[in-house]
């Protein structure tokens, strides 16, 4: 089992994923649409993607297997669904409260 010491050890795409998760139930998915031209992660309205850097979301959809693996996320009902676990659930508080302290 891998542990995550701070949150502020994942890295930026992980941390933006496990925020909007937090925002939507724990709910994200991997969908193509084409308001991001190819895949990316999506929770509910919001969608991790930046036209002016189209690796981004490219990075965030590979670091879904991360947080699998570090036990923060796990395989939804339908493929492609992930869903926040309990520790993932803690993270995310975490990193939601650092970003409101940090405006």
């Amino acid at each position: 089992m891998h542990t995550v010491v701070a949150p502020e050890t994942l890295q930026p795409a992980e941390q933006d994923i496990l925020r909007i998760a937090g925002r939507n139930g724990g709910k994200v998915e991997i969908s193509n649409r084409s308001d991001t031209r190819g895949a990316a992660v999506r929770a509910g309205k919001e969608k991790l993607y930046d036209p002016q850097d189209p690796t981004y979301a490219q990075n965030c959809c590979e670091s879904i297997s991360t947080l699998i693996e570090l036990q923060l996320l796990r395989s939804g009902e339908v493929p492609k669904h992930y869903e926040l676990t309990n520790f993932g659930w803690q993270i995310s508080r975490k990193l939601t409260i650092k970003k409101k302290e940090g405006e």
